[in-house]
């Protein structure tokens, strides 16, 4: 399986999003690669995930609800439906269900990883953020359930 590093990772709730289930959560997890740093992003909008893979960080624009035209132009362009064999579009039961079907994919625990960075309560935001500098592989996620 391929080592993906943590390098960083964020997550928060958006600014500026007002209205009874109107929640956008931005989690972020900054990962090395094979020499090739990334960041796959998942902006969850009332429950609802989207995934994007990105050379610089979506973060900032993203949780500061800076959603011009051109940022959304981008995010069209790097939003990904599937990754080595996961599908990432549908809900959270269709990509788990997904995940549960693609265990030997070697971006399973860093798919995993993300989704419990999005769906964590605020306890555990502490916890999670002490994986930075760590392989993915390497993190107890039985700590992280969410």
């Amino acid at each position: 399986m391929d080592k993906y590093f943590i390098n960083e990772c964020k997550c928060d709730v958006a600014k500026g999003i007002c209205g009874p289930g109107s929640n956008t959560v931005v989690a972020t997890v900054k990962y090395t690669k094979d020499n090739e740093t990334k960041w796959l992003t998942n902006i969850e909008v009332t429950g609802l995930p989207g995934f994007y893979i990105t050379d610089k960080s979506i973060y900032e624009k993203a949780i500061n609800n800076n959603l011009d035209e051109q940022f959304i132009n981008f995010l069209e362009s790097a939003n990904i439906s599937q990754l080595d064999g996961i599908r990432l579009d549908g809900d959270y039961d269709d990509i788990t269900k997904s995940l549960l079907n693609n265990k030997k994919s070697s971006v399973f625990n860093l798919v995993r990883f993300l989704i419990a960075l999005t769906r964590c309560n605020n306890e555990k935001i502490g916890l999670i953020n002490k994986v930075t500098g760590k392989y993915v592989d390497d993190i107890d996620m039985s700590r992280l359930s969410v």
